[in-house]
Order: structure tokens, then sequence, then C-alpha cells
């Protein structure tokens, strides 16, 4: 049988015109829209066409969940920083999605929240968010199906995310406190004496509780004292008042049960207290306002100019390094560019791009902890205190204990008509680290399970000098072996 040579001629054509009438039907329906979520057909010839899924995100903002007694509903609103908050996503879906699948919002630093998305027909979610410490506007990342359960190509998934920006209200105060919680701590060291040999002095020095000017901690319950043979009934109780320590007039007990002490004997050292501790956010736009001749007027006097100096080599801010430090931070001229408040946060972001947290600290001196880069939260806040210091503004370690286990350090500095401003860089760069963003700078949740027992990292008094008073220090003088045991909590009330 001839072919007709001419068949493809007719057949091409009528072929060409058949799939332009298709697309114009899928045009007519919306299917092929520019801007909307398309669905794609794949076809099996003996079954019906099966519709791939595709789905689109188109808005993504802040809202608070508010309640009644019947029932609840969500408002468009900035959150406080550290206020919990939600992210409502609208998104469109063409086709039956796959379930579950995720919605994740992504802050700087790897700060992510995701949420499972359970209904095939749901077309908004609502993320719920934890409080976010910071203060000031950041962007974040909405993104739907982030596992690509739709199965969707490269291409097609660049509307599967948007970048919107986090604003924040700020309290009416310069510093608020709120979410406060009660504790009661304890500090007790155990010494016990054995052997022969003879003892001239045993002093045990320990940091006390103190409240001040908007700080996160006000103090309702303090007692030093100590019991020698560790036996409340019949052995011998001394209590102890708090005392001035120098150079920061910071309050500390100091105990010396010397008198009572021979070989066997067991004396307890103990600190006890009870604290009201409170998480806190700041108004940026107050602390902004803080010039430097007002920094430069308090440094008159003698209290808040002592904080500008430097405890030996563990906070050195006249060192070398750390002048080249800052001076890589803030530039040559950073009075003319930043204000107080900004300068001490352009520090923050420097500690912590240049750390790495790690808890085998290397050394307990700033320089070393700037040639080597890394260390715990203390080396952290020395840091920080360290270069705040070099450019004039009053800074100070401050330390204490955890509620649930552990201690902790971190820092503050000295605004004048605002008071002292907290800053956790190691928490910060733990939690995300290099992210560029200064989390817990100011504005700090997690402030309110840390107890503050030590302000300062010097201490002299009775001839001697302390660094570092999270715990209590020890000095025994004499020949007598003795061993010791240190315990120390903090439990909510």
């Amino acid at each position: 049988m001839s072919r007709n040579p001419d068949t493809r001629t007719h057949v091409i054509p009528r072929i060409v015109a058949g799939l332009a009438a298709v697309g114009l039907c899928l045009v007519a329906s919306g299917l092929l829209l520019p801007g909307t979520a398309r669905a794609e057909f794949t076809f099996d010839f003996g079954r019906p066409p099966m519709i791939k899924p595709r789905i689109k995100i188109l808005s993504a903002e802040t809202v608070r969940q508010y309640h009644t007694p019947s029932w609840s509903y969500y408002l468009a609103a900035k959150p406080l920083p550290g206020q919990s908050f939600h992210v409502k996503v609208r998104y469109q879906v063409t086709g039956v999605m796959p379930t579950p699948f995720k919605i994740r919002i992504s802050l700087p630093g790897n700060n992510v929240t995701e949420h499972m998305v359970y209904s095939s027909s749901a077309t908004v979610a609502f993320v719920p968010m934890r409080g976010v410490d910071l203060q000031e506007d950041v962007n974040y990342i909405a993104q739907v199906d982030t596992e690509n359960k739709a199965g969707e190509s490269f291409f097609q998934r660049f509307d599967n995310w948007m970048m919107r920006t986090l604003s924040f209200n700020y309290p009416s105060l310069a510093i608020e406190k709120y979410d406060t919680k009660s504790y009661s701590g304890y500090q007790e060291l155990e010494v016990t004496f054995s052997g022969s040999g003879s003892v001239s002095q045993v002093l045990a020095t320990f940091g006390v509780p103190e409240s001040y000017v908007n700080s996160h901690q006000t103090v309702t319950y303090l007692s030093g004292h100590y019991t020698v043979d560790s036996n409340y009934f019949s052995g011998l109780t001394k209590y102890v008042g708090a005392v001035n320590s120098m150079p920061y007039y910071s309050r500390v007990y100091q105990m010396d049960p010397t008198t009572y002490i021979s070989s066997g004997s067991k004396v307890t050292f103990d600190s006890t207290y009870e604290v009201d501790l409170s998480s806190i956010r700041v108004n940026p736009t107050i602390l902004d306002s803080v010039t430097w001749p007002q920094v430069d007027a308090w440094l008159g006097i003698n209290y808040y100019n002592a904080w500008t100096g430097t405890d030996g080599a563990v906070i050195a801010p006249n060192a070398p390094e750390v002048a080249s430090f800052v001076t890589a931070a803030l530039g040559t001229n950073h009075r003319s560019t930043y204000t107080p408040y900004k300068a001490a946060r352009q520090l923050f972001i420097a500690v912590n791009n240049h750390m790495v947290y790690s808890v085998s600290l290397p050394s307990h001196t700033t320089v070393d902890v700037i040639k080597n880069g890394t260390g715990d939260c203390g080396a952290y806040a020395m840091l920080w205190v360290a270069a705040l210091r070099h450019i004039g503004i009053p800074a100070r370690t401050v330390s204490g204990d955890n509620a649930g286990g552990g201690n902790h350090a971190w820092g503050e500095f000295y605004l004048p008509g605002v008071g002292w401003v907290p800053g956790d860089p190691s928490a910060s760069d733990k939690r995300w680290p290099n992210s560029g963003v200064p989390y817990h700078f100011g504005s700090i949740a997690h402030i309110n399970r840390h107890s503050l027992t030590a302000r300062g990292n010097r201490f002299e008094i009775g001839g001697l000098t302390y660094h570092w008073l999270q715990h209590p220090a020890l000095h025994v003088t004499g020949s007598m072996p003795h061993t010791s045991l240190l315990s120390f909590g903090l439990v909510q009330n």
C-alpha cells in the first residue's frame, strides 16, 4: 500500500492547533495565569488525569492572640521584646496537598521555628513564636512546604517563601521588668580539717546578692553564717554582716572561724537568700538619647569612675590588644559615629563575632581571651566589659546561680539617667553563633532565672584580693591538711 507523502503536512498542524486549544482552555480556567499557584496534569492513558499540587505563599504578618471566656482571636500587632506572638501565614494551594507539611519562620542566626499543617484544605496558619530578645527591627523569612511535599521543581519553589520585617513595640520606661518570679538560693562551703599541723587563719569570702535601681533582682532576705562542727543544735554558729569590698564597694561576707579550728574540726559556711527575679526589656530610643558628655560627667564620681579602671590582667581596658579590638569594631573616631548605647551594641556584636564558645577556658585574662578567641560565659563578659571601659563607659561583670543548676556570668554597662543595662554575649553567641544580631543585649527574658551574687571582678578586703566571687573563696594559712566541698542552688518558690 502506498503512503501519501503529504500526510504529516496535514496531521502536524492539527496537533499543534489542538494543543493550542487546550492551552487556551487552561488559561481561561486560571490554571496558567501568571502569579498563581498552577496545577500540572500528569496523563496516564487508561487512567483519569492526576493534578500535581502547587503551593504559594501569599502573605506573612505578626499577630497577637487574645482570649475571651468563650473564644480566642488574632489581631495584627507588634510584640514587645521578649513577648510571645504568632506569625499569620496565608497561602494558596491548587490540587490536593500531601499532609502534614511544614511552615518555617527563620530569624537571623538560624533562629528557626517550624509549624506542622495537617489540613489539606487550609489556606492560613498561625505559627506560634517565642519572645525574641531584640530591641531593633529584624528581617525574617516565612516559607511554606519546607520539605517539598508537593514535589515542585527548583524554579516553582521561588514562590514558596517571602521576606518580612519583624518590628517591635517598646516599653514606656527605659528599662522595664516583667515576668517576675520568686526564688530561694544558697551557697555552702564545707571545710574539714584533719591531721597534725597548725592553722593561723581561715577565711571564707562570699559575694552577697544586692538590689539596685532597675536591677532585675530584688533581695527580700539575706543571711550569712558559719557553723563549727556542723551541728546547729550543739555546735557553734556565728552570724556575720555584709561589708563593703574595694574598689567597687561590692558587698561581701567574710567569715573568720580561725579561733575555733582544731584538728578534726568541720566548719560549714553558708550564704542563704531569697530574691525576686524579673525579665528585662528596654526602650532603645531612650537609651540612645544618652550622650557622651553625660557619660563623661558621671565619671567625675569616684564610684562610676572605678568601673572604667583595670582589674589587673583579668580586665585590662588599656592593653594594646584591647585598643586594637575596639578600633577594629568602632573605627578611629567612634564618638562622632556612635552614641554610647550604639557603641555598646556594636562592641557586643564584635565580641560574638570574635569568640567561639567553649567551657575549656584557656585563660582568665582579657588579652589571652582576645588572642585565643574562645572561652566560657565569663570570658565573653570580660572582653565586652574591657572594651566598654576602654571607651569610657562604666561596665562590670556580674555573676550568680542558675535556677535548675549551674552558674552564669554576663555584663552590665551604665548609662546616666537609665541605670545598669545588662547584656549576655555568651548566651547570644552560643545559641545563634555569628548572627550579626544582638540577641540578649538590653532585653533579656531568661535573666529571671539567674540570681546576681557578685557584681564586679575585683574584691579587696582584709589585705586579700579576690577575682570572680561567683562562688565563695577559701583562704587558709597554715600546715594543717583540709578538704573542701562546695554546693549551691537556686529554686523557684
